[in-house]
């Protein structure tokens, strides 16, 4: 990790412990068609790939760093975008739903993340 520093020139220790959550991005696509302009805001990511989900598809369970996973309605419209990424994990931290449930406490996270 680069280094951070606080306004008060505080430097950020990261934790020696990573975790790999996936999370909500993107949410300005959500309730919008899945079409070029979506594909070009998520190609912003940077992400490693792209996959599309459909209402109805089936998620395999299997990890990939920086992939962006856009999942679509029954209408075809975005319902969620995610991001698969790697964090220092906070103290207590064991795993990446962990972490994600410790966001849920922040105002502005998406209620139908997972």
């Amino acid at each position: 990790m680069k280094d951070y520093f606080s306004p008060l020139g505080v430097k950020y220790e990261a934790s020696n412990h990573q975790v790999w959550p996936s999370l909500p991005i993107c949410q300005y696509l959500v309730g919008t068609p899945w079409n070029d302009t979506a594909l070009a805001a998520v190609s912003s990511t940077r992400p490693s790939s792209i996959r599309v989900v459909r209402h109805d598809g089936e998620i395999k369970d299997n990890g990939s760093m920086w992939r962006v996973t856009v999942f679509l309605d029954h209408l075809g419209l975005i319902s969620n975008v995610e991001q698969e990424v790697v964090v220092d994990a906070p103290e207590g931290v064991a795993n990446g739903h962990e972490f994600c449930r410790r966001l849920e406490k922040y105002p502005h996270w998406p209620a139908d993340s997972f």
